[in-house]
């Protein structure tokens, strides 16, 4: 698959292995990655940096990725932002699409869906 260089990807989940393994999986496309463990976190990284999209877990402690979602649009209403869900049920994509998200990946997260996602967004 081929990807700009310069691309450059947040991804945000509080469990430091998912974010290990997600990184890895993107890192072999080529792509630059950041991660971060909160929602918090996710919106400083967000206006400090010009990412091409977001990989965002949607439960996380303080603040959620549903409400992180919501305030990044306040200020990045174009960015890309996928939720990173364990919660696949037949209503999960019409609720993350009405909070913000342009789509959604299931965890554990499968290459062939993450290649769709970033040729989707990154294309």
């Amino acid at each position: 698959m081929e990807k700009p260089q310069t691309a450059k990807v947040l991804v945000v989940d509080d469990m430091e292995m998912i974010l290990f393994v997600i990184k890895d999986q993107l890192s072999r496309f080529g792509l630059q990655v950041d991660t971060a463990s909160s929602g918090g976190e996710a919106i400083e990284k967000v206006k400090q940096n010009d990412y091409n999209l977001v990989f965002m877990d949607n439960l996380m402690p303080e603040m959620d990725g549903i409400e992180a979602a919501g305030e990044i649009r306040k200020f990045k209403k174009e960015l890309p932002i996928i939720a990173l869900t364990s919660n696949v049920d037949s209503e999960a994509e019409e609720k993350f699409l009405a909070a913000g998200f342009n789509g959604f990946l299931s965890k554990p997260v499968v290459k062939q869906k993450l290649e769709e996602t970033l040729k989707k967004w990154l294309a």
